[in-house]
């Protein structure tokens, strides 16, 4: 995953609540790892438990 998110000419899904081209995010397990691509580095801006109420997602709007 690491070698992936290092590799600009490849994007994970966005995410459909989020909807935003900024941010994308990769499915591992019950969590959603989002992040955003932004000049050279890759940010990590949540790690968000499936489980929970997905409107919680809709602040990164």
């Amino acid at each position: 995953m690491g070698n992936t998110l290092k590799d600009s000419r490849f994007d994970y899904s966005k995410d459909l609540i989020i909807n935003s081209d900024r941010f994308r995010f990769i499915p591992k397990w019950s969590y959603k790892i989002i992040y955003e691509r932004k000049n050279n580095e890759v940010r990590i801006i949540d790690v968000f438990g499936t489980k929970q109420n997905p409107e919680i997602l809709k602040k990164y709007k």
